[in-house]
């Protein structure tokens, strides 16, 4: 699912390159654990602490914007959500898992 910025591949286009360049910079320059295919859907980086009180940096993705990805690729909201729920939100794969914000639309 993931990789680190260092192991991004030779072929990842330059902007994506940069975009992850970033945001190891923004974290101080740690590792950060990022979900393969989903670059474009990026927030941020969220500042967290882990239960030992350690400064964890995470990768953000927006939930919504990656549902919008699976639907132009194809697949029915319904398919997609299917997938985000067990394919990548579902995947636990240490403390710096990536967060997945689900966007609140308020109705003014």
């Amino acid at each position: 699912m993931t990789d680190t910025a260092e192991g991004v591949k030779l072929s990842a286009p330059k902007e994506l390159v940069t975009l992850r360049q970033e945001l190891v910079d923004l974290a101080g320059g740690v590792d950060l654990l990022f979900a393969d295919g989903w670059d474009l859907c990026i927030i941020g980086v969220a500042l967290v602490w882990d239960s030992t009180g350690a400064r964890v940096d995470r990768v953000v993705y927006d939930v919504e914007a990656m549902l919008e990805q699976l639907e132009a690729e194809g697949a029915s909201l319904e398919d997609a959500a299917e997938h985000l729920a067990f394919n990548v939100e579902g995947a636990y794969v240490g403390e710096q898992t990536p967060i997945f914000v689900r966007r609140v639309i308020s109705g003014g």
